[in-house]
């Protein structure tokens, strides 16, 4: 049976750990165990008292601990460098308050080579891993911040913010492949944090890891609704369609039909703006989605910049996407046509013969550098025109 002081103690320590730290205080006074008062009058901000009481208590034996203490008493670094001194240069706990008073002020250049003598003596601080990361991040020492998050995961694997930080740190480093595992391990941690989601997928782009970053899009979409990364999917897309290697050197047009699925969800949640259409027919299955889609891109951009045709960057962009999308348009009905599927076919050279008609009437005074694009335009309409006149004999 456990003697009632210790019971007591284990009292006072569960009411401390609930945030009932002047219960506890009631509980340590009773049972005299002075150190234990000096934490909860310092808590309570009633930091006289405890000077007072450290004070008392030094007189009678002086400790390690009771200098630590008077220094957080006192806000007095010299204690905590007397503490040093008194255990004969050998106490973790003192580095550890030296380096805690530079760190709660924002000093980190004092305050790190004290957490870093603390963990020497004692590598098992897991808060305390947590700290010198942090100041060394704010250092921009980032191979002492990669090292003390790192060494913090192998005590204590389930942070979020440590794994995402020393990813930060490898990033820094250069080293972004290792920054991609890490970031993984970060997700298995908290599946619904954004922002780590979001440095996955800038990471895994950056390293070639395509088919993640599609996974992080989606991610986002799900945990934010509206998600806009534009950079991201035009770089995505472009590999895709490309056949870029990916990180294992696979061919990544493997990804064309997932990513058509994500831009398919895009496209749904922007309809009106041209530049997701534009991404969705890079990843199109055939000539004749590719066109639709790219006939919904002319659109958006048209109708959300009626004086496209007025700037030399837009006027480049729209023509070069109208003559795209008229010649995808001609190859996918070129040949022989069903009489079934002349309708259709109708239908949509119609809509493209429109297009390019409204794309050449608009660009007046064609740019040197655009003539060429313009002829061919030209031409192209004229072979939608005649071939809208061959389906309908």
């Amino acid at each position: 049976m456990l003697p009632i002081w210790r019971v007591e103690m284990l009292l006072g320590n569960i009411m401390m750990s609930l945030g009932l730290v002047k219960s506890a205080l009631d509980v340590f006074l009773r049972i005299q165990a002075w150190e234990e008062v000096i934490v909860c009058y310092n808590m309570l901000e009633l930091r006289h008292k405890a000077e007072e009481m450290i004070r008392q208590e030094l007189q009678k034996k002086p400790t390690v601990k009771l200098y630590c203490l008077l220094g957080d008493a006192t806000d007095d670094p010299a204690w905590y460098e007397k503490a040093w001194e008194f255990s004969g240069k050998r106490s973790g706990r003192a580095q550890r308050h030296w380096g805690t008073y530079f760190f709660a002020r924002k000093d980190y250049a004092s305050a790190l080579p004290h957490l870093q003598q603390s963990l020497e003596l004692n590598s098992l601080q897991e808060s305390l891993w947590l700290r010198l990361g942090f100041a060394a991040l704010e250092l921009e020492q980032w191979s002492v911040a990669a090292n003390a998050y790192q060494r913090y995961t192998h005590l204590e694997g389930n942070t979020f913010e440590a794994w995402n930080n020393m990813a930060k740190a490898y990033v820094k480093m250069g080293d972004k492949e290792r920054a991609h595992r890490v970031l993984a391990e970060a997700i298995k941690c908290n599946f619904d944090v954004w922002q780590v989601w979001e440095n996955f997928m800038v990471v895994s782009l950056d390293t070639g890891h395509f088919d993640d970053v599609l996974n992080a899009y989606g991610r986002l979409i799900e945990l934010k609704k509206r998600h806009e990364d534009r950079q991201v999917l035009d770089i995505v897309t472009a590999a895709i369609e490309k056949h870029v290697p990916d990180q294992k050197g696979v061919d990544s047009h493997h990804l064309a039909e997932k990513a058509g699925k994500l831009l398919a969800q895009l496209c749904v949640q922007h309809g009106r703006e041209g530049f997701y259409w534009e991404m969705a027919a890079r990843v199109a299955k055939d000539n004749l989605s590719k066109a639709r889609k790219l006939l919904k891109s002319y659109t958006g951009y048209t109708h959300s910049n009626s004086k496209w045709h007025e700037y030399p960057e837009s006027c480049s962009k729209i023509m070069k996407l109208c003559l795209e999308m008229s010649q995808l348009f001609l190859a996918a009905f070129d040949g022989e046509i069903s009489v079934e599927n002349r309708s259709l076919a109708m239908s949509e050279l119609a809509s493209a013969r429109l297009s390019a008609q409204s794309c050449i009437r608009l660009v007046k005074e064609v740019p040197e550098d655009l003539a060429e694009i313009h002829n061919e335009l030209s031409q192209n309409l004229a072979k939608i025109t005649e071939k809208l006149k061959e389906f309908s004999k």
